[in-house]
């Protein structure tokens, strides 16, 4: 009797050994975890459209207009266009030499998903694709006639 109880027990897991389905639950854990805090210190919509016209610095601004077109935000399409030939620019080493008028283009060439027919001017105010992008927002609707005006940043 003492040898049939021996052969029907069961082996322990080894210690500091996770089975197959505690190495699930870990992976699980993990993945929900890093979920979570992604959309925790993601910036809001709202946040970035309200960094676009801030006072902050030309970082701030370039970053939050390279952030909305990632996004292809359609209601960022006017805070875009408003101020879009401010020819401040970033010295942050991610966006060094990069003006405020170039990254907000960018940002309107990824929502729109129409290309410039031309290079854009990334070290100056690209007037030319100012215009393009204005016109193409009045005619999808996006702005009315009157509502933005191109005007040079002072």
């Amino acid at each position: 009797m003492g040898s049939d109880t021996a052969s029907n027990t069961r082996t322990a897991p080894i210690p500091g050994r996770c089975t197959k389905s505690m190495r699930k639950f870990k992976i699980i854990v993990v993945i929900l975890l890093g979920t979570i805090v992604y959309f925790l210190v993601r910036p809001s919509n709202k946040k970035l459209i309200a960094d676009l016209n801030s006072k902050k610095g030309t970082t701030v601004k370039v970053n939050a207009a390279y952030k909305l077109g990632e996004r292809k935000e359609k209601t960022a399409i006017v805070p875009l266009l408003t101020h879009i030939l401010d020819p401040s620019t970033s010295t942050s080493i991610r966006y060094k030499g990069m003006t405020v008028c170039y990254a907000r283009l960018v940002a309107l060439r990824k929502i729109s998903g129409i290309k410039f027919p031309t290079t854009l001017k990334q070290y100056d105010v690209d007037t030319a694709a100012a215009n393009f992008y204005l016109n193409w927002a009045r005619k999808e609707n996006y702005i009315k006639s009157g509502d933005i005006d191109l005007k040079y940043y002072r």
